[in-house]
């Protein structure tokens, strides 16, 4: 089985971002991969990023998992089950305007499975990030996403899903096979 790592294609010119974190979210914890008692269907309020574009893709670019609407009916209607999305209110400071259709998202499973990573090494003698890597896939629990014990902020998606969503047509997403990954992307 190939794995990818999946984020927002941030080479789309005009796409918006998020580079804040509004009080009372914690940004680990959006990356612990365990279910966050605190997310709702009340949504949170978000500002884009000065000089944010008009363009808006199925994952927004920045600093915390943002998911359109789209993407997670694709996750629905493929039966991933294991994420829990919280909506939100986008404040565009241009326009002083609320954009809906964004979640943010956790995805849950943190998985130690990048092959050939010693974990009996101590911590600061291992790689500070994960780049052109392999995953053993006896250790993913069959979950078509999840979050990389190795490296918290990156979300992997295994060939079906990915297939799944190309098929979908989603856009400003990039899956990068992990092997091909480095963090310069």
């Amino acid at each position: 089985m190939n794995y990818y790592v999946l984020f927002a294609d941030l080479r789309v010119k005009g796409l918006a971002t998020v580079m804040s974190v509004p009080k009372g979210i914690e940004i680990m914890n959006t990356m612990t991969s365990e279910k966050q008692p605190n997310y709702s269907k009340k949504e949170i309020q978000l500002e884009l990023s000065s000089g944010s574009g008009s363009f808006r893709g199925h994952i927004m670019g920045g600093i915390l998992p943002l998911f359109r609407d789209e993407l997670l009916d694709a996750f629905d209607e493929f039966g991933v089950e294991n994420y829990q999305s919280q909506p939100t209110e986008m404040l565009d400071p241009a326009t002083n305007e609320i954009e809906y259709g964004y979640h943010l998202t956790n995805i849950i499973g943190l998985k130690a499975c990048v092959e050939r990573y010693n974990w009996n090494a101590k911590p600061w003698n291992r790689p500070a990030r994960i780049e052109y890597f392999q995953i053993d896939s006896t250790k993913t629990d069959n979950l078509a996403i999840f979050r990389l014990k190795e490296q918290p902020n990156l979300i992997i998606i295994n060939q079906k899903l990915r297939d799944f969503l190309i098929e979908k047509e989603m856009v400003a997403i990039r899956m990068i096979p992990t092997e091909e990954f480095n963090s310069l992307m």
